[in-house]
């Protein structure tokens, strides 16, 4: 399954998620504002699910991207930006909520 995962920086916590999956799955990162990894049609088209790493970049897929969002399997992790990359209290929190992926 080819995950991807996005956030504001595309620095921090979604690639921490996507190092976390990438033994299993095929996984990409990408930020909303990112200069260097920003989020992309192509990018989206390529994921069969999205992970948004809060409501705000759900909601920017929605605006920037509304022929994509409908055709897309989106999921709302809720966390917040507070977290560096590989934080242990991030991968814990990334485990628990992606239990499902790591198996």
């Amino acid at each position: 399954m080819k995950l991807l995962f996005v956030c504001n920086l595309g620095r921090n916590r979604s690639k921490t998620a996507a190092e976390l999956l990438q033994k299993k799955h095929e996984t990409k990162y990408a930020g909303i504002l990112s200069e260097s990894n920003p989020l992309t049609e192509d990018i989206i088209r390529w994921a069969d699910k999205i992970f948004c790493m809060t409501k705000d970049q759900y909601e920017y897929i929605q605006r920037e991207f509304p022929d994509l969002y409908f055709r897309k399997d989106i999921v709302i992790l809720n966390i917040d930006d507070v977290y560096y990359f590989e934080q242990d209290e991030l991968i814990d929190i990334l485990k628990e909520r992606l239990r499902d992926y790591l198996r």
